[in-house]
């Protein structure tokens, strides 16, 4: 747009050479126009989203705002939107909640996309946003993709002077090492399995939907029960969810899954309000598992 301005003002001072002392105010007014445009332009331009892995953070940049907002990834949610003119027509373009403030999209033009233009834009916002979160997540392997292969043995080391510490966020899939000998090397450690959401798990689901605060069914093992703040018949202690710092900023979940060593399964509701769960007993042996 500031180059269109600049040419009507081009085409107004050949046009009126004979009468400039009638129009030099709308020439310049035209100049002055396109050089605000163009700086706008230019601002935008350099704008640029950064995923900082070392510090898991977000830098989230503005159109004219001078100085980017900075956020944990603990406190950024992702969206998608299909937009259906311009320059991200049908592209599925990753949206964090805060793209509503900032007006600039972080998109799938990076060359560690993981976008393949399937159409699934649901699908494939998940899979590329997915990909930012496991390299976010600076306690796993680099996630593949050749940009990323010149940094992994460096990663691994510092990792390992860490003393591997546990992923920060649960996963659906494996994040393997890059070599079977740092794979055995970081399992002394931590185990994928540990740290991943059992979603094949369920063989007869049946639909539960009758605790307050969830419009979301909660898929439950017809031999499982539940228990919540108002239907305790146990008498379990309302604690913090779950105790390990590293889960506490998992917003999306609204249950916890106890499967005790006589094989007994009980699925105890978060109350998201207060960030309280029903816990069993100390003395009691278990596995749990946050539901999402």
């Amino acid at each position: 747009a500031g180059y269109v301005f600049f040419l009507i003002a081009i085409i107004f001072f050949l046009i009126t050479l004979n009468e400039l002392d009638q129009y030099w105010l709308l020439i310049l007014f035209l100049i002055l126009i396109g050089c605000i445009l163009l700086y706008v332009a230019k601002k935008i331009k350099n704008k640029y989203w950064e995923l900082n892995r070392t510090n898991r953070q977000i830098s989230i940049p503005f159109k004219l705002k001078k100085e980017p907002v900075i956020k944990s990834i603990y406190n950024v949610k992702s969206g998608y939107y299909i937009q259906t003119g311009g320059r991200y027509a049908t592209v599925p373009v990753v949206v964090p909640v805060v793209w509503h403030e900032s007006k600039l999209p972080l998109n799938n033009t990076s060359e560690l996309t993981t976008w393949e233009g399937s159409g699934n834009s649901k699908s494939d916002t998940a899979r590329t946003w997915s990909f930012y979160i496991w390299y976010l997540d600076k306690n796993r392997p680099l996630p593949p993709g050749d940009l990323l292969d010149p940094f992994r043995k460096e990663d691994f080391q510092r990792r390992k002077a860490e003393g591997f510490p546990p992923p920060l966020f649960c996963s659906c899939i494996p994040t393997p090492e890059a070599t079977l000998e740092e794979q055995a090397e970081r399992e002394k450690y931590w185990k994928d399995e540990d740290y991943m959401f059992r979603l094949d798990r369920y063989k007869e689901p049946k639909l539960w939907s009758g605790f307050t605060g969830s419009n979301t069914p909660l898929k439950m093992e017809k031999e499982a029960t539940l228990i919540s703040k108002g239907r305790n018949p146990n008498n379990w202690e309302l604690k913090p969810y779950p105790e390990f710092e590293n889960f506490k900023y998992l917003p999306t979940a609204y249950a916890m899954r106890y499967e005790f060593d006589d094989g007994k399964i009980v699925y105890s509701i978060i109350v998201q309000q207060i960030g309280l769960v029903c816990t069993p007993p100390s003395i009691l042996s278990y596995k749990k598992e946050i539901i999402r």
